[in-house]
């Protein structure tokens, strides 16, 4: 009797461990999709400082099976800064293209996107590459400001409409500053007076900031007032002012 009571769980065991051995082969047997990322490019135009409205980052890549993927991109320089993120599903397997769209203002440089995600539940294998943002050959500028003196108070555009300086001003000044550098070579800075009527130009050496004024012995006509950040003929910024 005792006998037969140790068979019985000898039998248990050994059906137990067979089980167990054919679930790890299962496990084991399963391969995790695989993830690749073929090419990257920028469709990125600037204007005054900005990028034009549909400035983007296109990849394309292929998967091995249905897949949720995330894309990041990140100035190279400075990894811990997220530019652009976005999420995609890839509904089946085989090449995909997608695209991540840009702010208005990235800085023209070197970046990594990084593409990961899941498949079937389980994570991919993360892929980078490197895309590049061309640089304008005006520069990138930040918003340019005027006031009365070349100290300040400086005043911004604000929602789209120009800054008033309201009673009696000699003297304008406006100031201009460059957040990436230009390629181009000629720096010219053109004031105007009601849109187009030319009051002053002057050629500049290249600087971070650049700044320009007009004066006049007596007070500023009333009016709209202008100057352009010109460099090898194309408009890098404008800045406009109300005198009233």
């Amino acid at each position: 009797m005792l006998a037969r009571r140790w068979a019985v769980v000898v039998v248990g065991i050994a059906l137990v461990q067979s089980s167990a051995a054919s679930s790890a082969v299962l496990v084991s047997g399963r391969q995790a999709a695989d993830l690749t990322v073929t090419a990257a490019d920028a469709n990125a135009r600037w204007n005054q400082g900005w990028l034009q409205p549909g400035a983007a980052i296109k990849f394309t890549g292929r998967v091995s099976a249905p897949a949720s993927l995330t894309a990041a991109l990140r100035p190279l320089d400075r990894p811990g800064v997220v530019t652009a993120r976005a999420a995609f599903e890839v509904t089946q397997a085989g090449p995909f293209t997608k695209t991540i769209h840009l702010p208005p203002r990235p800085l023209p440089g070197t970046y990594s996107l990084r593409v990961g995600g899941t498949s079937g539940g389980s994570p991919l294998e993360p892929v980078d590459v490197h895309v590049v943002i061309p640089a304008p050959p005006e520069g990138v500028l930040d918003q340019a400001q005027v006031g009365t003196t070349p100290q300040g108070p400086w005043l911004l555009y604000k929602s789209g409409t120009p800054p008033v300086v309201s009673g009696s001003h000699k003297t304008l000044w406006m100031r201009f500053r460059f957040l990436y550098p230009p390629t181009g070579k000629q720096i010219e800075l053109v004031w105007r007076l009601h849109w187009h009527r030319i009051v002053g130009k002057v050629y500049k050496l290249y600087k971070d900031v650049l700044t320009t004024s007009v004066a006049s012995a007596t007070p500023l006509p009333s009016g709209h007032w202008s100057a352009a950040l010109v460099i090898d003929g194309r408009i890098a910024k404008k800045m406009d002012v109300i005198v009233r």
